[in-house]
C-alpha cells in the first residue's frame, strides 16, 4: 500500500495473494510433506497426505473440494502428486514450497 503521509512501500508477494484467493474461493489445499515436516508448521487450512501414501487416499481425494492445491517443502513432491492425480483425471494444481505463501 502507498500512502501521500508515508514514505513505506508494503508489497504483498503474489504467493501470498494467490494463497489468500484460495482461501475465498474453496478448494483443498494438501501439503504432500512427511508428517513430521507437517507437524512443525504448514499452511492454515492444509490437510496432511504424504506423497508415500497417496495412493491409499486416491478414493477420497477424488470427492475433496476441488481444484486439489498440492504443496511441498520444495516443489518436487507436490509435482510429483499433481502429475498422478491428473493422470487420474483429478484436477490438481502444484503450489511448490508452502513457504513462499507467507
Amino acid at each position: 500500500m502507498i500512502s501521500i503521509y508515508d514514505t513505506t512501500i508494503q508489497t504483498i508477494h503474489p504467493h501470498r495473494t494467490l494463497y489468500l484467493n484460495m482461501m475465498q474461493k474453496g478448494g483443498t489445499i494438501i501439503d504432500v510433506r512427511t508428517i513430521h515436516e507437517y507437524a512443525h508448521s504448514h499452511l492454515k487450512g492444509s490437510i496432511n497426505i504424504p506423497l508415500e501414501e497417496l495412493n491409499d487416499w486416491l478414493e477420497d481425494v477424488k470427492y475433496m473440494d476441488a481444484p486439489i492445491f498440492l504443496c511441498s517443502s520444495k516443489g518436487d513432491r507436490s509435482h510429483e502428486a499433481q502429475e498422478k492425480l491428473l493422470q487420474l483425471g483429478i484436477p490438481a494444481i502444484d503450489l511448490g514450497n508452502w513457504e513462499d505463501y507467507f
